[in-house]
């Protein structure tokens, strides 16, 4: 039903912004940016490029490694930049839109299309912020 949602945003305004919330592209997108995607066809998307895609009643925003996989000609392989393997493949229909940049603390900035993945100690130290933020986030709202 997202996927649906956001695909009509895209058709029908060109542009569409959603809350990023995970970590699997830390380096590229941190949880809490805004990322800013316009709409985009698998003849238009190239291996690097950053795009939201539905899997399984979700919506993740990866990168293209792969264009044409063991699916067919018209599938794509993805991978977070924080990830060691691979998605699944997924087919042209599950492809939503280009993320083209991210909003972070109200400045805009372009996505690249070469992954700058974390490693090492500053891996480490993004990954336990974002969760010491998550947990600090659910306390704030627990009811004691």
């Amino acid at each position: 039903m997202a996927a649906q949602l956001v695909s009509s945003v895209l058709q029908r305004f060109g542009e569409a912004r959603l809350r990023a919330n995970g970590t699997s592209m830390l380096g590229a997108i941190q949880p809490g940016d805004i990322l800013v995607l316009h709409d985009v066809t698998l003849s238009d998307a190239e291996p690097g490029d950053v795009v939201l895609i539905a899997w399984e009643e979700r919506l993740l925003a990866h990168r293209i490694v792969a264009i044409g996989t063991p699916l067919g000609p018209r599938s794509l392989m993805t991978q977070g930049d924080a990830h060691r393997r691979p998605d699944p493949p997924v087919t042209e229909d599950q492809l939503i839109g280009r993320v083209d940049r991210v909003v972070r603390n109200r400045i805009e900035i372009p996505v690249d299309r070469v992954p700058h993945p974390p490693r090492g100690l500053t891996a480490r130290l993004l990954l336990m912020g974002a969760a010491i933020r998550r947990v600090t986030r659910h306390r704030r709202y627990r009811k004691y």
